[in-house]
This record gives C-alpha cells, sequence and structure tokens, in this order.
C-alpha cells in the first residue's frame, strides 16, 4: 500500500475515534452497528470479523480493522462498526479507482413516490420506484448465503449487507414526496432545502439526526459516543417492544415501512421549506430515528446469527426472505435520487 494511503487511513481512524466524522451519516451507521454487535452470538462476531478481513486489499476493508494494544474482542468490535459505514467511504473522491470500482450510489435509496396535496391522504402511488437498495439488499444477502463464492466476494456481499440494512431503515432513503413544485418527486428530502448549516435540506437532518440530537461529551471517546447512543435506544425501543416488526423479513417491507414513516412523520404542516426546523421537529425526528435504528440493529443481528452460528463453522439461513419482484419506474419519467 502506498505511503499516502496509509496516511489518509489513519486519519480516518483518528477521526473516528477523536470526534464526529461526516454529517444515516456515519455516526448512525455505527450505532446501528453498536446495536446489532451487543445482540450478535460471540461466534457469529468472530465470524463476521474474520470474514471482512477477507475483502480485497483495494477496497480498504481490512484495514479498518485496528492497531493493537487493544483486545482482540475490541478490535473485531471496532472493524465491524466501521465496516457499516464504508459503502459511504468508498464515495469518496480522493481515491477515484476505488470509487470507480466500488461505489454504487443508486444502491442507498428506493424511491417509493407518494403524493402530497392539500387536504387529500397521503399513499404511495402505483408508479413503481427509482433506486436499487431493495434490489441489490436481497441480492447480497443471497450472495453472502452461497458457500460456493469466493470468501473476498462475500466479504464484500456482508459489507453491504451491513450497509443497507442501516439505510432501508432511514425514512427519507425510501421516499420522494410529489407535489406541484416537485411533480418528479424531491429526491428524498434532498431538494427540501433548510436554513441549516448542518443540514442544509431534510434528507441530511433525517441522515444525522442521531449525532446532532445527542452531542458527543467533551472528551468523549468516539465509539464510548456510540455506545451511549445505542444504549439510550435500546433502553427507549427494547426487541421486546418491536416483536411485531421483528417478524417481517423481506426488504420490501423495511422499506415500505420507512417509507410509511416519511409521510406521516417528515413534512409536518408547521415545517417551512427554506427556514430552520424548530426544536420540536428535532425532537419528532429524534424519536422516529431511535426506534428505526434499534430495529436495523435488532434485524441485522438476527440476519448474522442465523448466518454465523460457530467458529470457523457456518450453515445456510432461513431469513433470506426474497422481496417480491421490484415494480420497473423506467416508463414513468420521474427523475432518480441520490441521497
Amino acid at each position: 500500500m502506498k505511503p499516502g494511503r496509509v496516511i489518509l487511513l489513519l486519519l480516518l481512524s483518528l477521526v473516528a475515534r477523536a470526534g464526529p466524522v461526516f454529517a444515516w451519516d456515519y455516526f448512525g451507521h455505527h450505532v446501528v452497528g453498536a446495536i446489532a454487535w451487543e445482540h450478535m452470538d460471540p461466534s457469529a462476531r468472530s465470524a463476521v470479523a474474520a470474514l471482512l478481513l477477507k475483502a480485497p486489499s483495494d477496497s480498504d476493508l481490512p484495514s479498518l480493522l485496528p492497531p493493537a494494544p487493544m483486545s482482540m474482542e475490541e478490535r473485531q468490535r471496532e472493524l465491524f462498526l466501521k465496516a457499516q459505514g464504508w459503502a459511504d467511504l468508498v464515495r469518496d473522491e480522493l481515491w477515484p479507482e476505488r470509487k470507480a470500482k466500488y461505489d454504487h450510489p443508486a444502491w442507498h435509496y428506493v424511491n417509493h413516490f407518494w403524493k402530497e396535496e392539500a387536504g387529500g391522504p397521503r399513499k404511495l402511488e402505483e408508479w413503481g420506484t427509482l433506486g436499487e437498495l431493495v434490489l441489490r439488499l436481497d441480492e447480497a444477502r443471497r450472495s453472502l448465503d452461497d458457500r460456493s463464492r469466493d470468501d473476498s466476494e462475500r466479504a464484500l456481499d456482508l459489507a453491504w449487507v451491513l450497509h443497507l440494512t442501516g439505510d432501508v431503515h432511514q425514512p427519507l432513503h425510501s421516499s420522494a414526496r410529489v407535489t406541484s413544485r416537485d411533480p418528479k418527486g424531491d429526491r428524498g428530502g434532498n431538494d427540501f432545502l433548510l436554513d441549516d448549516i448542518e443540514a442544509p435540506n431534510l434528507h441530511a437532518f433525517w441522515d444525522s439526526i442521531l449525532g446532532r440530537a445527542r452531542r458527543q461529551y467533551p472528551g468523549e471517546a468516539y465509539f464510548a459516543w456510540v455506545q451511549r447512543v445505542a444504549d439510550e435506544l435500546t433502553g427507549k425501543y427494547p426487541r421486546e417492544s418491536l416483536r411485531e416488526e421483528l417478524s417481517r423479513e423481506s426488504a420490501d417491507e423495511w422499506s415500505r415501512e420507512a417509507a410509511e414513516i416519511a409521510m406521516s412523520s417528515a413534512y409536518p404542516d408547521y415545517l417551512t421549506r427554506g427556514a430552520a426546523p424548530p426544536p420540536r421537529y428535532q425532537d419528532e425526528v429524534f424519536d422516529e430515528a431511535s426506534r428505526q435504528a434499534a430495529l436495523a440493529g435488532y434485524r441485522l443481528a438476527r440476519l448474522l446469527n442465523e448466518v454465523f452460528t460457530s467458529v470457523g463453522s457456518e450453515r445456510p439461513s432461513t431469513l433470506f426472505a426474497v422481496s417480491p419482484e421490484p415494480r420497473s419506474g423506467g416508463s414513468t419519467g420521474l427523475s432518480a435520487s441520490t441521497p
């Protein structure tokens, strides 16, 4: 590896340890990972970490393993948490070859279109969808469970499962509101601008809500901050309270759940376009996002526990529920979103 690449990776590691990273947002993905880790079997943890280290070196996934003198369990946990955000890390244009090979922008979202009309009901439209999130998450889940694939390929499948499970639970990764102002959809809130330095649009506001609503304490280590917020979320929404939701296993069901939240909660009447969201909006968004992040973590842990059962041993999973065949949105003329 070139010296400059090593230096950049070290800097990224230091940023992750010292404070917030980029404004789900790396922090949001790390919180989902922390919740999943706490609900994974020890054997699944070890097997997942071992597989991540078999990813191609040019993907930089193996480089996310922190160095000693941390314990092996601590190193594996940090690798797992960092891997949640790998699919966003490879978007970095500083490394064009890595970006060209591994970045897939359309995989991060699926637009369920819905109308916003004064006095009318909000409902999903049967226009089809844009974006490949559901399709690619299903594909990665099946590929991860395919023992005939090379471990280096399955490591990438795993990284995508980690990341896309988080993305599909962020409501604005599954939504496109259609209005007279946005007749082709608002691209998951990206076109709904806000007067907010940290979050210039509605999508960014939802992406970054977990970290902005629960700031890092002075002197608090980065991953201690992640764990503190994860503990708060699981305390507020314990797994037993989400029993009905956890019975739903397909990515399409998960994305439709998220779209319903976007319709009911993302665009309240009091939210003004081009203005700063009032404090009550942050509280309401944090509550919805907290539940979604907890649910994502529980679902991810269950999936990984099924795939990775004991150290050095894996068995076929029963949890790869296949989503319905995606409806094509190619004839709608609606614009794609890139959250």
